[in-house]
């Protein structure tokens, strides 16, 4: 008995301790203001980075920078990093943007470097963009319009900056298997922990890096001669970055990329450690990296890298989005017809977006559920770079593609939607159109209700009543799914039908997307192209639901705790067969509920 209670004793302890650790590691003070180091009559700025790794792993690029630039200014930020960080990269930004500002308006620099490592390079793209009066997400700090040091920076230069931001949703090429385990492990880890905020909010598709892009390329493209000089070192055998991660990078014309031989995304760093390099590469890195600090224009060239690829011809995009348990094979023939319908001479393009079949398990998640919404985020501005001339973008969704459009403008603030149709939508009642309609982000909104959607009205409406008993009225978080594809918007009611409810589509989950009824296909395809609505008289075939479909979308929370009672007998039947029958049930109850 003592022994087990000595023991009981130590593993509570253990993981105290390791408590302790993780919220020590994960402390995310507010960064440190930047002290300038003044040189007498300095006309350079030069502005460093850090990544993860942190501010003394990065010393040996400021100290090979400070060889270079022997007469410059420095302005060398510091913040907590490291990967369980919860360091805020908006906040880092601000403070960062604001400190270079305040330095050119004490000093009138004639010229501005930035040099950024890894996470770095992206928080100085960001800060440029700020700078360049683009603060769509600069929010909880104040707008500050242009800045005057925008206009002196020669430089950019990216040291494996992450433009995509990183994923591990699959291997990258060129890191080994133990990295890319102890990499997802991490992951869930920091997502479980609440902690890693920083490196999280750099994931591909992200709203930091997502937001960037968009800002980066509309600012590329929408005044000739804004973005400065920008050089992307990144090493061939880097297992996080690649050249092909940077297309928004490429959006603007004066932009180098230069490989450095033999490197990994550590090495770039690494190799600046030691003042006398060792061996022919570690040289040669070296070198270009002082050369593209101080070298003329004209002698940097890109290497081993194809130029963007743009299509002039596309003007608009129409995004079909399916949804949970759905291969989306209803997008193919809604693409078709719309091709049809308008010939490529039209300038559209129908992008079918597909992240295979999504269970209903995972979808209660909301960490799951955003997932997609980060794949989608990261296809559109992957679109934006290819196609520069498009200007608009629709969107048609059906179940989870009808909330990850709507998470997404939530989360993304650059995010612009023109026509938008929603059948099955998973979206909530209270969702708040009416605010981005007036803001300019959405023009209009057709939602197609089904009669007797089973899935909508018990399963998502568990989670806004949930909502509705707390007052609540989110739109974002773990209670940010609904019922509108069943009971319709609230914002349905405005008066200009820029928000309308058809009800009802007979049918279960997906009869609005059913294109077997040739009339429901050409009514997506009039809206999805013209934006008319005048064939929708094809959904509204039923005037109300089935009573006792409305009588258990309002008892959802009863059927709820039938379905857990239902599980639970029958776990408990079975556990007096023995553990291990325990054991096979609970298996078999996980991959059920994680596949189907």
């Amino acid at each position: 008995m003592l022994e087990t209670i000595v023991l009981g004793a130590v593993a509570v302890l253990i993981l105290v301790a390791i408590a302790i650790v993780i919220c020590a590691l994960a402390y995310a003070p507010m960064p440190d203001r930047p002290k300038l180091n003044r040189r007498a009559g300095a006309r350079t700025l030069v502005v460093l980075v850090h990544g993860l790794p942190g501010r003394t792993a990065f010393e040996p690029a400021v100290a090979l920078a400070k060889d270079v630039l022997p007469s410059a200014d420095f302005l060398v930020p510091s913040f907590k990093s490291g990967p369980l960080s919860n360091s805020d990269p908006y906040r880092i930004t601000n403070t960062v943007e604001r400190a270079i500002h305040e330095a050119h308006e004490a000093n009138a620099y004639a010229s501005i470097v930035l040099v950024g490592y890894s996470i770095g390079a992206v928080i100085l793209r960001k800060a440029l963009v700020w700078g360049h009066g683009l603060e769509d997400d600069r929010t909880g700090f104040g707008k500050q319009g242009e800045r005057g040091w925008v206009k002196r920076v020669d430089r950019l230069v990216s040291l494996a900056g992450i433009n995509r931001g990183w994923s591990l949703d699959k291997r990258p090429k060129h890191m080994n298997v133990t990295k890319f385990v102890g990499g997802r492990i991490l992951e869930r880890l920091a997502r479980l922990t609440r902690t890693g905020k920083m490196l999280l909010s750099v994931r591909r598709g992200a709203p930091f890096i997502a937001d960037l892009r968009v800002q980066w390329i509309r600012l590329a493209r929408g005044s000739q001669g804004k973005l400065p000089l920008a050089i992307q070192l990144v090493g061939d055998i880097d297992d996080v970055v690649s050249h092909e991660d940077s297309n928004d990078l490429s959006a603007s014309k004066d932009t180098v990329f230069i490989t450095l031989r033999n490197t990994g995304h550590m090495a770039i760093g690494h190799a600046l450690r030691n003042r006398n390099p060792r061996d022919a590469s570690e040289a040669e890195r070296v070198a270009k990296i002082r050369h593209v600090l101080v070298g003329p224009r004209s002698e940097l060239k890109s290497d081993l890298v194809e130029p963007l690829k743009e299509d002039l011809e596309v003007h608009r995009i129409i995004y079909v989005m399916h949804g949970i348990r759905d291969f989306g094979k209803w997008g193919d023939d809604l693409k078709k017809a719309i091709t049809v319908s308008a010939p490529k001479e039209r300038g559209l393009r129908v992008v079918p977006m597909k992240y295979g079949r999504f269970p209903m398990g995972p979808f209660l998640l909301y960490w799951d559920r955003q997932r997609n919404v980060r794949l989608f985020m990261d296809q559109f501005t992957e679109n934006l770079a290819q196609f520069p001339l498009a200007d608009r973008f629709d969107f048609v969704g059906h179940s989870n593609g009808t909330y990850i459009l709507a998470s997404a403008l939530q989360h993304y603030k650059t995010l612009k939607a023109g026509n938008v149709f929603f059948a099955g939508s998973v979206v909530p009642r209270h969702y708040d159109w009416m605010s981005l309609i007036k803001s300019g982000r959405v023009e209009k909104v057709v939602n197609v209700a089904a009669s007797n959607d089973w899935v909508v009205a018990i399963f998502p409406r568990f989670f806004e009543q949930i909502a509705e008993w707390r007052g609540k009225r989110p739109m974002t978080g773990l209670l940010d799914i609904g019922s509108a594809g069943f009971r319709g918007f609230i914002d349905g009611s405005d008066a200009n039908n820029r928000v309308q409810n058809l009800m009802f589509v007979p049918g279960q989950h997906g009869a609005a997307i059913d294109f077997h009824y040739r009339k429901r296909l050409t009514a997506v395809v009039e809206y999805a192209v013209n934006g008319e609505s005048a064939a929708f008289d094809a959904f509204e075939e039923v005037k109300r639901e089935p009573w006792w479909m409305d009588l258990m979308s309002n008892l959802s929370p009863v059927v709820w705790l039938l379905l857990a009672a239902i599980l639970f007998w029958v776990g408990y039947s079975i556990s007096a067969a023995g553990w291990w029958w325990t054991v096979a049930y609970l298996v078999v109850l996980l991959v059920v509920l994680t596949l189907f």
